[in-house]
């Protein structure tokens, strides 16, 4: 898996989902490509307020991140959040698979 790009990522504020709830996994680290999928599927399935489509960069900026992605989508067991929240849980899986990225490299 590539470096994520995550500078594109949403700022909360700035989009508006109401009280839609957002499925993150919990044991994301057994399979890197089925937590993205999870993560993509959420924005994907997001029914937001988002002027300035900043989910519709965020899927493609993760997309590009990765050709590695299992198109069944998320097989993991998943927490629910509002959409900060989860928002945080993919900045914290971006980190991590970034921080992997770069080890593995040196």
């Amino acid at each position: 898996m590539d470096d994520l790009k995550f500078e594109l990522l949403l700022i909360p504020t700035e989009v508006d989902c109401g009280n839609t709830t957002f499925n993150s996994p919990v044991n994301e680290s057994d399979s890197n490509v089925e937590a993205l999928a999870c993560y993509i599927a959420g924005l994907e399935a997001a029914k937001c307020a988002d002027e300035q489509e900043r989910i519709v960069d965020t899927i493609k900026a993760l997309k590009d991140g990765s050709n590695d992605r299992d198109p069944s989508g998320c097989n993991l067991q998943t927490t629910t959040s509002t959409f900060e929240p989860f928002v945080k849980n993919i900045e914290s899986f971006v980190q991590r698979i970034n921080t992997e990225t770069m080890l593995k490299r040196n």
